[in-house]
Protein backbone atom coordinates (compact mmCIF):
# COMPACT_ATOMS: atom_id res chain seq x y z
CA UNK A 1 0.00 0.00 0.00
CA UNK A 2 2.93 2.38 0.81
CA UNK A 3 4.92 1.63 -2.63
CA UNK A 4 1.23 2.74 -4.26
CA UNK A 5 0.98 6.46 -2.65
CA UNK A 6 4.50 6.51 -3.15
CA UNK A 7 4.62 6.12 -6.57
CA UNK A 8 0.84 8.20 -6.76
CA UNK A 9 3.04 11.31 -5.16
CA UNK A 10 5.87 10.64 -8.12
CA UNK A 11 3.20 10.98 -10.90
CA UNK A 12 1.70 13.77 -9.42
CA UNK A 13 5.00 15.66 -8.55
CA UNK A 14 6.01 14.90 -12.02
CA UNK A 15 2.65 16.38 -13.78
CA UNK A 16 2.86 20.01 -11.83
CA UNK A 17 6.77 19.83 -12.93
CA UNK A 18 5.75 19.57 -16.90
CA UNK A 19 3.06 21.62 -16.48
CA UNK A 20 5.09 24.77 -14.87
CA UNK A 21 7.80 24.36 -17.09
CA UNK A 22 5.37 24.30 -20.33
CA UNK A 23 4.07 27.62 -19.20
CA UNK A 24 6.72 29.40 -18.16
CA UNK A 25 7.98 28.46 -21.89
CA UNK A 26 5.23 29.97 -23.25
CA UNK A 27 5.32 33.18 -21.16
CA UNK A 28 9.10 33.44 -21.86
CA UNK A 29 8.61 33.43 -25.62
CA UNK A 30 5.54 35.77 -25.02
CA UNK A 31 8.00 38.21 -23.38
CA UNK A 32 10.93 37.77 -26.25
CA UNK A 33 8.23 39.00 -28.84
CA UNK A 34 6.90 41.63 -27.12
CA UNK A 35 10.70 42.49 -26.56
CA UNK A 36 12.06 41.96 -30.06
CA UNK A 37 8.94 44.13 -31.01
CA UNK A 38 9.51 46.79 -29.38
CA UNK A 39 13.24 46.90 -30.89
CA UNK A 40 12.08 46.51 -34.74
CA UNK A 41 9.58 49.93 -33.89
CA UNK A 42 12.70 51.49 -32.62
CA UNK A 43 11.31 51.95 -28.92
CA UNK A 44 13.72 51.00 -26.18
CA UNK A 45 12.70 48.46 -23.42
CA UNK A 46 12.95 51.25 -20.90
CA UNK A 47 10.70 53.66 -22.65
CA UNK A 48 7.99 51.64 -23.62
CA UNK A 49 5.77 54.18 -21.67
CA UNK A 50 6.20 57.52 -23.17
CA UNK A 51 6.51 60.55 -20.46
CA UNK A 52 3.85 63.15 -20.28
CA UNK A 53 5.94 66.43 -20.85
CA UNK A 54 8.88 67.17 -22.84
CA UNK A 55 11.38 69.94 -21.53
CA UNK A 56 12.25 72.06 -24.64
CA UNK A 57 14.43 74.56 -22.98
CA UNK A 58 16.51 75.23 -19.54
CA UNK A 59 17.92 78.85 -18.10
CA UNK A 60 20.02 79.64 -14.96
CA UNK A 61 19.66 82.97 -13.03
CA UNK A 62 22.81 83.76 -12.90
CA UNK A 63 24.39 81.17 -15.24
CA UNK A 64 26.31 79.55 -12.71
CA UNK A 65 25.10 79.93 -8.83
CA UNK A 66 27.53 79.56 -6.31
CA UNK A 67 26.88 77.69 -2.88
CA UNK A 68 24.31 79.78 -0.74
CA UNK A 69 23.24 81.97 -4.00
CA UNK A 70 19.93 82.83 -4.52
CA UNK A 71 18.72 81.49 -8.11
CA UNK A 72 16.54 80.62 -10.50
CA UNK A 73 16.01 77.92 -13.05
CA UNK A 74 13.34 78.70 -16.12
CA UNK A 75 12.38 75.56 -18.16
CA UNK A 76 10.11 75.69 -21.22
CA UNK A 77 7.49 72.51 -20.83
CA UNK A 78 5.54 70.76 -23.17
CA UNK A 79 2.67 68.84 -21.79
CA UNK A 80 -0.31 66.62 -23.05
CA UNK A 81 -2.64 68.42 -20.24
CA UNK A 82 -1.25 71.67 -20.79
CA UNK A 83 -3.75 73.86 -18.54
CA UNK A 84 -3.97 71.18 -15.59
CA UNK A 85 -0.52 72.24 -14.36
CA UNK A 86 -0.63 74.10 -11.10
CA UNK A 87 1.79 75.31 -8.77
CA UNK A 88 2.37 72.27 -5.77
CA UNK A 89 0.82 73.34 -2.55
CA UNK A 90 3.86 72.23 -0.72
CA UNK A 91 7.74 72.77 -1.80
CA UNK A 92 10.21 70.12 -1.92
CA UNK A 93 13.08 70.51 0.16
CA UNK A 94 16.32 67.99 0.64
CA UNK A 95 19.25 68.15 2.59
CA UNK A 96 21.60 70.30 -0.22
CA UNK A 97 18.76 72.05 -2.00
CA UNK A 98 16.36 74.92 -0.50
CA UNK A 99 13.24 75.49 -2.84
CA UNK A 100 11.57 78.62 -2.67
CA UNK A 101 9.01 79.72 -4.80
CA UNK A 102 7.79 77.89 -7.81
CA UNK A 103 5.72 79.82 -10.32
CA UNK A 104 4.22 78.69 -13.97
CA UNK A 105 4.30 81.31 -16.68
CA UNK A 106 1.59 80.96 -19.25
CA UNK A 107 2.36 80.59 -22.83
CA UNK A 108 0.10 79.87 -26.12
CA UNK A 109 2.07 76.48 -27.20
CA UNK A 110 3.92 75.80 -23.86
CA UNK A 111 4.74 76.76 -20.16
CA UNK A 112 7.59 77.92 -18.64
CA UNK A 113 8.13 76.75 -14.74
CA UNK A 114 10.23 79.07 -12.79
CA UNK A 115 12.22 77.59 -9.53
CA UNK A 116 13.55 80.30 -7.52
CA UNK A 117 16.16 77.76 -4.98
CA UNK A 118 19.18 78.18 -2.78
CA UNK A 119 21.67 75.31 -3.30
CA UNK A 120 24.02 74.03 -0.60
CA UNK A 121 26.59 71.69 -2.07
CA UNK A 122 28.59 72.06 -5.33
CA UNK A 123 28.22 69.60 -8.38
CA UNK A 124 25.95 69.04 -10.68
CA UNK A 125 22.73 67.64 -8.66
CA UNK A 126 18.74 66.81 -9.96
CA UNK A 127 16.18 69.27 -7.98
CA UNK A 128 13.92 66.96 -6.15
CA UNK A 129 10.66 65.99 -7.45
CA UNK A 130 8.12 68.59 -7.65
CA UNK A 131 3.79 67.63 -8.32
CA UNK A 132 2.74 70.29 -10.74
CA UNK A 133 -0.76 68.44 -10.44
CA UNK A 134 -0.53 67.47 -14.19
CA UNK A 135 2.36 65.10 -13.74
CA UNK A 136 5.23 65.27 -11.33
CA UNK A 137 8.80 66.61 -13.09
CA UNK A 138 11.98 64.82 -11.66
CA UNK A 139 14.70 65.30 -14.19
CA UNK A 140 15.74 68.95 -13.41
CA UNK A 141 19.40 69.47 -13.24
CA UNK A 142 21.17 71.96 -11.92
CA UNK A 143 24.92 72.63 -11.65
CA UNK A 144 26.33 74.87 -8.28
CA UNK A 145 29.52 76.37 -7.97
CA UNK A 146 31.89 76.60 -5.84
CA UNK A 147 32.36 80.01 -4.01
CA UNK A 148 36.38 79.47 -4.24
CA UNK A 149 38.24 79.82 -7.09
CA UNK A 150 40.77 77.04 -6.05
CA UNK A 151 40.93 74.89 -2.81
CA UNK A 152 42.90 77.30 -0.47
CA UNK A 153 42.15 80.34 -1.87
CA UNK A 154 38.65 82.70 -1.56
CA UNK A 155 36.99 84.38 -4.28
CA UNK A 156 36.96 88.25 -4.77
CA UNK A 157 33.75 90.15 -4.19
CA UNK A 158 31.47 90.07 -6.50
CA UNK A 159 29.95 93.63 -7.55
CA UNK A 160 26.75 94.63 -5.85
CA UNK A 161 23.31 94.27 -7.71
CA UNK A 162 22.03 97.49 -8.43
CA UNK A 163 18.59 98.10 -9.40
CA UNK A 164 17.86 100.34 -12.54
CA UNK A 165 17.88 104.17 -11.62
CA UNK A 166 19.54 103.78 -8.38
CA UNK A 167 22.44 105.75 -8.80
CA UNK A 168 20.32 108.91 -10.05
CA UNK A 169 18.22 108.20 -6.84
CA UNK A 170 21.37 107.82 -4.78
CA UNK A 171 22.67 111.20 -6.10
CA UNK A 172 19.26 113.07 -6.10
CA UNK A 173 19.25 111.60 -2.16
CA UNK A 174 22.46 113.44 -1.93
CA UNK A 175 22.21 116.42 -3.54
CA UNK A 176 18.56 116.74 -1.45
CA UNK A 177 20.57 115.90 1.67
CA UNK A 178 23.25 118.96 0.73
CA UNK A 179 20.97 121.04 -0.35
CA UNK A 180 18.61 120.52 2.84
CA UNK A 181 20.36 123.07 5.28
CA UNK A 182 20.49 125.99 2.51
CA UNK A 183 16.70 125.30 2.43
CA UNK A 184 16.07 125.27 5.73
CA UNK A 185 17.84 128.23 6.33
CA UNK A 186 16.02 130.53 3.63
CA UNK A 187 13.15 129.22 4.68
CA UNK A 188 13.83 130.63 8.21
CA UNK A 189 15.20 134.07 6.70
CA UNK A 190 11.81 134.37 4.19
CA UNK A 191 9.46 133.73 7.29
CA UNK A 192 11.44 135.95 10.00
CA UNK A 193 11.73 139.05 6.75
CA UNK A 194 7.92 137.87 6.52
CA UNK A 195 7.37 138.17 10.50
CA UNK A 196 9.24 141.19 10.56
CA UNK A 197 7.67 142.87 8.29
CA UNK A 198 4.07 142.37 9.32
CA UNK A 199 5.04 143.51 12.52
CA UNK A 200 6.66 146.82 11.20
CA UNK A 201 3.36 147.01 9.64
CA UNK A 202 1.06 146.82 12.72
CA UNK A 203 3.05 148.88 14.54
CA UNK A 204 3.33 151.75 11.99
CA UNK A 205 -0.34 151.67 11.56
CA UNK A 206 -0.68 151.79 15.50
CA UNK A 207 -1.60 155.24 15.47
CA UNK A 208 -4.10 155.06 12.57
CA UNK A 209 -5.95 152.19 14.46
CA UNK A 210 -5.83 154.72 17.43
CA UNK A 211 -7.36 157.97 15.78
CA UNK A 212 -9.92 155.72 14.34
CA UNK A 213 -10.91 153.87 17.16
CA UNK A 214 -11.02 157.31 18.95
CA UNK A 215 -13.44 158.75 16.26
CA UNK A 216 -15.64 155.99 16.38
CA UNK A 217 -16.01 156.45 20.14
CA UNK A 218 -16.63 160.21 19.70
CA UNK A 219 -19.07 159.57 16.95
CA UNK A 220 -20.93 157.41 19.13
CA UNK A 221 -20.79 159.34 22.22
CA UNK A 222 -21.41 162.79 20.56
CA UNK A 223 -24.23 163.17 22.23
CA UNK A 224 -23.34 161.96 25.70
CA UNK A 225 -20.33 164.08 25.73
CA UNK A 226 -20.22 168.20 26.51
CA UNK A 227 -19.07 169.99 23.28
CA UNK A 228 -16.15 171.13 25.79
CA UNK A 229 -14.91 166.99 26.23
CA UNK A 230 -15.49 166.88 22.94
CA UNK A 231 -13.08 169.11 21.31
CA UNK A 232 -10.44 168.69 24.57
CA UNK A 233 -10.47 164.87 23.16
CA UNK A 234 -10.63 165.32 19.95
CA UNK A 235 -8.06 167.82 19.42
CA UNK A 236 -5.66 166.02 21.77
CA UNK A 237 -5.92 163.08 19.69
CA UNK A 238 -4.84 164.70 16.53
CA UNK A 239 -2.11 166.68 17.91
CA UNK A 240 -0.66 162.81 19.24
CA UNK A 241 -1.49 161.23 15.66
CA UNK A 242 0.08 164.12 13.57
CA UNK A 243 3.30 164.30 15.89
CA UNK A 244 3.74 160.06 15.57
CA UNK A 245 2.90 160.33 11.77
CA UNK A 246 4.59 163.36 10.55
CA UNK A 247 7.17 163.44 13.03
CA UNK A 248 7.08 166.76 14.57
CA UNK A 249 5.92 168.11 17.85
CA UNK A 250 2.14 169.24 17.14
CA UNK A 251 1.38 168.68 20.91
CA UNK A 252 2.56 171.77 21.87
CA UNK A 253 2.04 173.84 18.58
CA UNK A 254 -1.10 176.55 18.58
CA UNK A 255 -4.15 176.51 16.69
CA UNK A 256 -2.13 179.47 14.65
CA UNK A 257 0.74 177.50 14.16
CA UNK A 258 -0.68 174.04 13.46
CA UNK A 259 -1.45 175.49 9.81
CA UNK A 260 3.19 176.13 9.58
CA UNK A 261 3.83 172.69 10.92
CA UNK A 262 1.82 171.06 8.17
CA UNK A 263 2.21 172.73 4.92
CA UNK A 264 5.61 171.49 3.90
CA UNK A 265 3.99 167.79 5.13
CA UNK A 266 0.67 167.79 4.00
CA UNK A 267 -0.20 168.57 0.28
CA UNK A 268 -3.83 168.74 -0.10
CA UNK A 269 -4.47 172.18 1.32
CA UNK A 270 -8.31 171.62 1.51
CA UNK A 271 -7.14 169.29 3.98
CA UNK A 272 -5.27 171.41 6.04
CA UNK A 273 -7.79 174.12 5.81
CA UNK A 274 -10.64 172.09 7.32
CA UNK A 275 -8.16 170.63 10.04
CA UNK A 276 -7.83 174.69 10.77
CA UNK A 277 -11.36 175.63 11.19
CA UNK A 278 -11.72 172.31 13.33
CA UNK A 279 -9.25 173.56 15.76
CA UNK A 280 -10.41 177.21 15.46
CA UNK A 281 -14.13 176.25 16.09
CA UNK A 282 -12.66 173.82 19.32
CA UNK A 283 -10.76 176.70 20.95
CA UNK A 284 -13.77 178.69 21.07
CA UNK A 285 -15.83 176.13 22.28
CA UNK A 286 -12.89 175.64 25.36
CA UNK A 287 -12.17 179.00 25.88
CA UNK A 288 -14.97 181.02 25.00
CA UNK A 289 -17.99 178.75 25.48
CA UNK A 290 -19.29 178.78 21.99
CA UNK A 291 -22.48 177.11 21.00
CA UNK A 292 -21.97 173.84 18.99
CA UNK A 293 -24.72 171.49 17.95
CA UNK A 294 -24.37 167.54 17.08
CA UNK A 295 -24.00 168.14 13.58
CA UNK A 296 -21.02 170.26 13.68
CA UNK A 297 -19.33 168.14 15.73
CA UNK A 298 -20.11 165.33 13.57
CA UNK A 299 -18.67 167.15 10.65
CA UNK A 300 -15.96 168.01 12.48
CA UNK A 301 -15.28 164.29 12.89
CA UNK A 302 -15.55 164.03 9.33
CA UNK A 303 -13.17 166.40 8.46
CA UNK A 304 -10.33 164.59 10.93
CA UNK A 305 -10.98 161.17 9.23
CA UNK A 306 -10.67 162.89 5.78
CA UNK A 307 -7.45 164.56 7.10
CA UNK A 308 -6.27 160.73 8.08
CA UNK A 309 -6.95 159.25 4.98
CA UNK A 310 -4.52 161.49 3.00
CA UNK A 311 -2.04 161.07 5.69
CA UNK A 312 -2.33 157.62 5.16
CA UNK A 313 -3.09 157.65 1.11
CA UNK A 314 -6.07 155.36 2.11
CA UNK A 315 -10.04 155.89 0.88
CA UNK A 316 -11.03 159.09 1.88
CA UNK A 317 -14.60 157.79 1.71
CA UNK A 318 -13.76 154.54 3.14
CA UNK A 319 -11.60 156.14 5.79
CA UNK A 320 -14.99 158.28 6.84
CA UNK A 321 -17.03 155.82 6.61
CA UNK A 322 -15.40 153.82 9.44
CA UNK A 323 -15.19 156.82 11.37
CA UNK A 324 -18.91 157.78 11.33
CA UNK A 325 -20.34 154.15 10.16
CA UNK A 326 -23.83 154.40 11.29
CA UNK A 327 -24.91 153.21 15.06
CA UNK A 328 -26.54 149.81 15.32
CA UNK A 329 -27.63 150.66 18.74
CA UNK A 330 -27.32 154.70 19.45
CA UNK A 331 -27.65 155.31 23.25
CA UNK A 332 -29.74 158.68 23.75
CA UNK A 333 -28.47 160.12 27.22
CA UNK A 334 -31.44 160.49 29.75
CA UNK A 335 -31.25 164.06 31.85
CA UNK A 336 -30.82 162.46 35.15
CA UNK A 337 -27.95 160.62 33.39
CA UNK A 338 -26.32 163.71 32.16
CA UNK A 339 -23.77 164.76 34.82
CA UNK A 340 -23.22 168.45 35.96
CA UNK A 341 -20.18 168.99 34.89
CA UNK A 342 -21.92 168.69 31.56
CA UNK A 343 -23.48 171.29 29.18
CA UNK A 344 -24.92 170.17 25.95
CA UNK A 345 -25.43 173.53 24.02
Amino acid sequence: MSRVLHRSASSVGSVCSVTCYSLCSKFGRLGFVVTLGLVVLGVPAGEATATPYVIRETQMVPEEPTVGELAELRAVIRAEDQEEIRVPDELPNTAWVHVQNVRVVRREEDDELRITFQAFRTGTETLPPIDLGAFVIDDLEVRVASVLEDATQPAGLRPQLVLPRSYALAVAVIIALAALPFLVHRSISLVAAELRRLLDAYRSARPYRRIMRTLRSLHTLVEAMSPRDFYFALMDEVRVYLTARLHADFRVATTTELPLLMEGKIEHAESREALSEVFRTGDLVKFAFARSDVQDRVQHIQRVAELVAVVEERDVSGTVRRAVRPIRRPWVPQPEERGAGHVVR
